[in-house]
Order: C-alpha cells, then structure tokens, then sequence
C-alpha cells in the first residue's frame, strides 16, 4: 500500500488550487472550445518526474521509472539493491517547483546484473500520473559531444530531484585501473553525488533515457561520471521488454524472477 505525506498547508492548499484551476480550465473549454487546455512542462521538470529515490538496508540511490502496461517498474543501479530483494521507493511531489509532499511505494527486484551493475524492480504502484514512465533512446551510440541532462537524488532525500548538464565525454570506457568496479560503461560530463546512482541520463534533445549512473570519481565528481548505457542493458534478452516495447510478461513469469534475482 502507498503511503502519502503532504508536508504544509500552504502545499495543500497549491495542490486544492491547482485541481480547482484546472476544474475552471474545462469548465471554460467546454464553453469556448477554441481555448485549448496548454500543460506546459520543461524538460528538466520532466526528467524529476521520472525519476525516484529508492531505499534499501544496502542505501539509497536513484531510479529512473518504466511503465508497461498496468505494471510499473523501476531501472537502478545494481549496488544501491546489493544483498536485499525488497526496497521502498520514494516519489516527491512538487507545486510551483517546491516539494509539496512524498508518496511511497514497496517494491521487489526482479533482475540483477552485479558485474554490469544494473537492476530492475517491480513497484507495487498504480500506473498513474504519480509516476511517469521514462522512454529509452534507441540510438545505441550517442555520439560523443551529445547534450545530456542527469536527474538524481543527491546526497538523498534532502536534494531529490537534483538536475545537473553535460555532454557524452566517451563511449565504451574500459580503463586499466586496479580494482575498477565495471566491466565497460560510457562516460558523461555531468556532476554527479553520492545518491545519483541508478539516476537516469537523458539525451536533451529528445528526452529519452540514454541510461543510468553508476558513479563517478571518489566520493563524488564535478565533470566526470560512468553511466551504463542502453545498449548494454537492452543486450540481457530477458529483460530486454523493460528497454524497448510495451509487452509486460504475465504474474507468474514475473513471480518466477523475482525468485531468481533473490541475493
């Protein structure tokens, strides 16, 4: 079950506000048709709207939301999910730009990649506008200099939805350095924190998910981060669906991984 918390009268009041706002819009729509109801939303807002932060006895990070069919699942970093089978995952909720409340829902992991490090989760979520599922670009190499938005949850909770810029800095990174933790990721110039892993990054100028964080340099990189790249993570077949598609594999498939992806 999800848990709701608004956290000021004044955000209730913004969300009472913004419902009655747009009851009005419709109202007036219907009487002057050749108004058209207009949602404006930028990219950036966009990108905070699809991504989550997820919590674990291991930590917490950031993930990037998928919606197939009536399921919702959930792309994240292996590490932030190491040695645990179910998490909570954390959407903030925002009016104006500020934080008006949070809404939480459990979730299970139903695939684990620890040498590439990746993961998905299945969230016990209505697929609603409380989660916006995220689309990925199935251009499988971004070309180097490519604008990139990265969306996370820096530091946690306290600077969620962070947003920070950069460009494709290189592409199948595979450096001979001692104790390296991954086999191959691509490279971003966008900062990144501790909390940004399994963040999304976004191509700019589409709007699609190119990938997600795995981390930077230290305890956190101004220019310099490692993403794993869609191309990797569509290359595992069976979970493949969750990349590209719209297919959702039945409950007792579904059951039958998550039974599998147990640490």
């Amino acid at each position: 079950m999800a848990k709701l918390r608004i956290l000021c009268p004044e955000a209730i009041a913004g969300l009472i506000g913004l419902s009655f706002g747009i009851l009005f819009v419709g109202i007036c729509e219907i009487n002057r048709p050749s108004l058209p109801v207009v949602v404006i939303e930028n990219r950036y807002e966009r990108a905070q709207r699809q991504t989550v932060l997820i919590k674990s006895d291991s930590g917490q990070g950031s993930g990037v939301v998928v919606i197939r069919g009536n399921r919702v699942f959930c792309w994240t970093a292996a590490h932030v999910v190491a040695d645990v089978s179910k998490v909570e995952v954390k959407r903030f909720l925002r009016t104006e730009g500020h934080r008006a409340g949070e809404i939480i829902f459990q979730a299970r992991v139903v695939y684990r990649n620890e040498e590439r490090d990746f993961s998905l989760l299945l969230v016990n979520a209505p697929a609603n506008d409380f989660l916006v599922g995220a689309e990925f670009d199935d251009v499988l190499y971004p070309p180097v200099g490519t604008a990139v938005i990265h969306c996370g949850n820096w530091l946690g909770a306290d600077f969620d939805g962070s947003v920070s810029e950069g460009i494709v800095s290189q592409i199948g990174v595979q450096p001979e350095i001692e104790n390296w933790p991954w086999k191959i990721t691509d490279q971003i110039s966008a900062t990144v924190v501790l909390g940004s892993s399994g963040g999304p990054i976004f191509r700019k100028d589409n709007g699609k998910c190119a990938g997600i964080v795995v981390g930077g340099m230290g305890q956190g990189a101004l220019g310099f981060a490692s993403y794993v790249p869609t191309r990797i993570i569509a290359s595992e077949e069976v979970i493949r669906w969750a990349v590209f598609g719209t297919w959702c594999p039945p409950d007792d498939l579904l059951e039958k991984m998550i039974v599998l992806a147990e640490p």
